[in-house]
């Protein structure tokens, strides 16, 4: 473990160590039997990333399928909620700035959610923070992970499940203890508006996306190194589509956020060493340019997209766009079972022990060992099987 890793896990155990302390007491007040008819007002606590929020789209169904009369707020990080917007399942998103306990931005948070009065709040993921949020509310009714010292938050009669860091489950879990009907934890989905689509029409049409031919997207972007394929392997695998003769007539279209421009840049111009200018102009570089929404409803009009295991990933699944997802440090189990939509790619079961992801810390595998065990050969095979 590297100097800065070591320090964002002494962080983390410091405020897991604090959260603990003030959650425990909360471990031996009475529980409650939740009526149902009782509840109008409903707050979802979400702090984790833009997948965390779209694995979980199948729980928000089927609570507002359990309450169609009541109000549902979703509690997210600032740039992650912008996923969410335009969703009629939800009536009001509400945005932290900081993941800081100690900030200002956790104060306002905690009040202002006090002043709202919610009957119910559910708690969607294992973290002790997002656990302390529902302990200082002042709902009747607090729900959420079923394991762990973050379950202490819980003031419903609840039965303890099994050990999981699998969002999905923790939220069937939950889905469950509300008997929440028709549960079906792969149906992800997300709302993009006709005037979203309509703007990506105008966007495909100044970038040169012709969307009379077919299109192949492809993220070579992650959070962290760990999870990213080598840039020489994306590199290869692009430059062996422009190439292939069945593949000639396809346009190939990068994906990344604001801060992966210069990444698909740079792949860009490693290409451009190798193939011709004609075959060149079938590269387009969008990384940057488009919202989340937007990128959503760009993903759609794809073929096919390829992408390392990241937030697009989860967003593609969504939008029902046939999707291959490379996981290497990371464990395609816990984060696409039984998904229709993606083909995995995955070298997990190779990866050593230590470099695999622990929910704690970035894995140590700064070289991408677990990521070089896929080959750009068993990537275009899936590609021909696909399409």
């Amino acid at each position: 473990m590297n100097i800065s890793n070591y320090c964002r896990w002494l962080a983390k155990k410091g405020i897991n160590t604090i959260c603990f302390i003030a959650l425990f007491p909360t471990y031996f007040r009475p529980k409650r039997a939740i009526e149902k008819s009782k509840i109008n007002q409903i707050l979802l606590i979400n702090l984790q990333g833009i997948g965390d929020i779209v694995m979980t789209t199948p729980f928000l169904t089927a609570l507002r399928k359990e309450f169609l009369k009541a109000e549902i707020h979703y509690l997210c990080y600032k740039g992650n909620g912008d996923v969410l917007e335009g969703d009629k399942r939800i009536n009001k998103i509400l945005k932290r700035k900081e993941d800081n306990i100690f900030s200002k931005d956790f104060l306002n948070t905690i009040r202002e959610i006090r002043s709202s009065n919610y009957d119910l709040i559910i708690n969607l993921f294992p973290a002790q923070h997002s656990a302390l949020i529902t302990v200082l509310s002042n709902a009747k009714y607090k729900l959420g992970n079923l394991y762990s010292t973050a379950s202490t938050s819980n003031n419903l009669k609840i039965k303890k499940a099994e050990k999981t860091w699998d969002g999905r489950k923790n939220a069937k879990n939950i889905a469950e203890q509300l008997e929440l009907q028709e549960y079906n934890e792969a149906a992800l989905s997300i709302t993009i508006s006709s005037e979203t689509k309509k703007e990506i029409e105008e966007f495909f049409k100044n970038e040169r996306i012709n969307r009379s031919e077919k299109c192949i997207g492809i993220n070579p972007n992650a959070m962290w190194i760990s999870k990213n394929w080598p840039d020489e392997y994306w590199c290869m695998f692009i430059e062996q589509l422009l190439k292939e003769k069945e593949y000639k007539k396809y346009q190939i279209v990068l994906f990344g956020g604001p801060g992966d421009k210069e990444h698909t840049e740079k792949i860009k111009e490693i290409i451009a060493k190798r193939v011709s200018e004609k075959e060149m102009r079938r590269i387009i570089n969008i990384a940057g340019k488009l919202n989340l929404k937007q990128t959503a409803a760009a993903l759609q009009a794809m073929s096919l997209f390829i992408t390392t295991d990241s937030g697009l990933l989860h967003i593609a699944c969504a939008g029902g766009t046939k999707t291959i997802g490379l996981f290497g440090c990371t464990n395609p189990d816990i984060l696409v079972r039984g998904n229709k939509w993606v083909e995995i790619v995955s070298s997990y079961s190779q990866c050593p022990e230590n470099f695999q992801f622990n929910h704690n810390n970035e894995p140590p595998d700064q070289k991408q060992e677990c990521m070089q065990k896929i080959s750009v050969e068993e990537v275009f095979e899936k590609v021909k099987r696909i399409i």
